[in-house]
């Protein structure tokens, strides 16, 4: 398991692009989505019951999108280090995702270039459920430390 402290520190010049971040698996409950709706304030019975989603015509509850933006989040922030910000993530919602999904999250570097005095790289995110489906994607910008 990851922590703080040895959570290692991503410097500017030697990120490349291609890099690849490491993934991280989310297996997705109905109480973790439940959770997730009471802790934003979503109380739409969409995101947590199972009957009302169907009454719509989804097979059943299905995630809250800006959840899965956060294990995009996730991503990218348990990789950058302590001295990193991200800075900016955008996110496209591709498919539903519902409780028994299993999401694998991901992210590559794309670019990276000086804004400023800023060191920026820009990383495409996204999860990728167990048929292999991309049911999210998006982009995120962070500032990385110089090595000194």
């Amino acid at each position: 398991m990851m922590t703080l402290k040895n959570r290692a520190q991503v410097y500017f010049e030697v990120v490349e692009v291609g890099l690849k971040l490491p993934s991280i698996v989310k297996e997705i409950t109905l109480p973790q989505m439940a959770m997730y709706a009471a802790v934003c304030w979503d109380f739409m019975p969409i995101h947590y019951d199972s009957g009302t989603a169907q009454s719509f015509g989804f097979r059943a509850a299905f995630a809250d999108g800006p959840m899965e933006t956060a294990f995009l989040c996730q991503v990218v922030t348990d990789w950058l280090g302590m001295q990193g910000v991200l800075k900016k993530i955008s996110a496209r919602y591709r498919g539903m995702v519902f409780p028994g999904d299993r999401l694998t999250c991901k992210g590559e570097v794309r670019r990276k270039y000086k804004e400023g005095e800023e060191t920026l790289v820009e990383v495409e995110v996204w999860a990728d459920n167990q048929e292999e489906q991309k049911v999210v994607y998006g982009t995120a910008v962070v500032k990385l430390p110089l090595r000194i």
